[in-house]
C-alpha cells in the first residue's frame, strides 16, 4: 500500500523548496499532494516539474493571517486519508497550531532558528543546511534544497537530475542576486564599495553584469505592497557612485519559472551575506537562504563570504573576507576558473540531493514503523 504524505504551505513564501520536497518524495516511492495556500500558487512554484503534481489549494478568509479564522481545507483533514504531513513553512507558531488535529507524523521545517515552545508529539524538526543542526536537541532532517524541476526522466527515479544552466560562455560574467531587494536582508552597500572598486580596475558592464532577481518596488501579487522595499534607495546609490550600468534590476514580481530562468542564465550566484551587517548574521549561524538554493539549483556557482561557506559546508566558488565583494567578483571574471567550479558544483549538488533523499527517506521509514508498533 503506498504511503500518502500531504505537502502543506500556509505562507506566501518558500515556494522555491517544493520542488526538492516532491523530488525526495517521489524517490521514497510516496504518494505526494500539496496543499498550498492559494495565493503562494499564483507564482507557480511547482510549474517546472517534469510531472504535474496534485495541488489543492487551501483558501483562507485573509491570506495574509491565514489561521485567524478556519482554512478551508476539508481534503486535508479528513481522517485517514494521509499517513505523513511535511509542513513547509513551520512559523509563526500558529501555522504549527493549525495542523494539531492531524495526529500523523510531521516533518516541520525551518527556516530560521524555531521558538523555544513550537515543538509538538508526532513532530521532527528538518533544516535545509547543514550548520541549522545547531538549533536542536534532537538531530534534525536535513534537506538541501537543490531541485527546481527541469526535464527529468520519469522513468529514472534513482538519478539525480542534472542542474538546468544556460550560462552563455561568451558575453560578460553574469552574477545573480535573488531576493528582494532589501537592505536588511542583503549587503548591497558592500556590492556598490565592489563595482565601485572594480571600475576603477579597469572592468567594465561589457565583462560583468550583476543581476538583482526579485522585487525593488513595493506591490505584487503576494505581499500587496505590505513588503518594504528598496529599489529606489538602491538605484539612487547606483547612480550617485556611477556604477548603475554594471547593474539589471528586475521590472516586475518574478513567477518562479522566470526566476529560475534569469538564475539558470547566470553564471554566479551572490548572496550577499556577511558578518558586516546585523541582517547577515544569522544566516552565518544556520538561517536558511533562499538564493543559495536557486543558485545551486540551477547549477550557478556561489560567490560567499568564508564565514557563511562555513556555516553552509559549501567549499565550491570564489570566496572573500568580510564584505570585501569585490574579492569575490574579481575572482569570477576567471573564465578557467568558472569551468572547474562549475563541474565540481554539479558534483556537490548530486552529493547534497542525494544525502537529502536519503534523510527523508530515513525518516519516513522510522516513523512508520514507530506508528505501526
Amino acid at each position: 500500500m503506498t504511503t500518502r504524505v500531504a505537502y502543506v504551505e500556509l505562507n506566501f513564501w518558500h515556494g522555491e523548496i517544493q520542488p526538492t520536497f516532491w523530488w525526495v518524495a517521489r524517490r521514497a516511492g510516496l504518494e505526494l499532494d500539496f496543499h498550498v495556500l492559494r495565493d503562494n500558487l499564483v507564482l507557480r512554484p511547482l510549474a517546472g516539474l517534469p510531472e504535474p503534481p496534485r495541488i489543492v489549494p487551501i483558501v483562507a478568509a485573509d491570506p495574509h493571517d491565514p489561521c485567524a479564522a478556519p482554512l478551508d481545507a476539508t481534503e486535508l483533514f479528513e481522517p485517514g486519508r494521509y499517513d505523513l504531513v511535511v509542513l513547509g513553512t513551520a512559523e509563526p507558531v500558529d501555522r504549527v497550531g493549525a495542523l494539531e488535529r492531524l495526529r500523523v507524523p510531521q516533518l516541520h521545517v525551518h527556516h530560521n532558528p524555531p521558538p523555544l515552545r513550537c515543538a509538538r508529539d508526532l513532530a521532527t524538526p528538518c533544516v535545509l543546511s547543514p550548520g541549522g543542526r545547531s538549533w536542536f536537541a534532537e538531530p534534525p532532517v536535513v534537506v538541501e534544497p537543490f531541485f527546481l524541476g527541469g526535464p527529468t526522466d520519469p522513468a529514472t527515479v534513482d538519478v539525480v537530475p542534472a542542474a538546468t544552466t544556460t550560462a552563455s560562455p561568451d558575453g560578460p560574467v553574469v552574477v545573480c542576486v535573488p531576493g528582494n531587494v532589501q537592505f536588511a536582508r542583503r549587503n548591497y552597500g558592500a556590492l556598490v564599495r565592489a563595482l565601485v572598486r572594480l571600475r576603477a580596475e579597469g572592468v567594465t558592464p561589457d565583462q560583468l553584469t550583476v543581476r538583482l532577481l526579485g522585487r525593488a518596488d513595493a506591490g505584487g501579487t503576494r505581499l500587496h505592497g505590505r513588503m518594504r522595499l528598496n529599489g529606489d534607495r538602491l538605484r539612487a546609490v547606483l547612480d550617485d557612485e556611477g556604477v548603475r550600468d554594471f547593474v539589471e534590476l528586475s521590472a516586475h514580481e518574478l513567477t518562479y519559472p522566470e526566476l529560475y530562468g534569469a538564475a539558470a542564465g547566470s553564471h554566479y550566484v551572490l548572496p550577499l551575506i556577511d558578518e558586516c551587517f546585523v541582517g547577515g548574521r544569522p544566516y552565518l549561524r544556520g538561517k536558511a537562504t533562499g538564493s543559495l538554493g536557486v543558485g545551486i539549483g540551477v547549477g550557478a556557482v556561489p560567490i560567499l563570504n568564508t564565514r557563511h561557506a562555513a556555516a553552509v559546508d559549501i567549499s565550491v566558488g570564489p570566496r572573500y573576507r568580510l564584505d570585501d565583494v569585490a574579492a569575490g567578483l574579481r575572482a569570477a571574471l576567471d573564465r578557467r576558473r568558472f569551468v572547474e567550479d562549475r563541474a565540481a558544483l554539479a558534483a556537490l549538488r548530486s552529493e547534497r540531493l542525494e544525502r537529502s533523499a536519503e534523510a527523508f527517506a530515513a525518516w519516513v521509514e522510522r516513523v512508520l514503523v514507530r506508528t505501526t508498533r
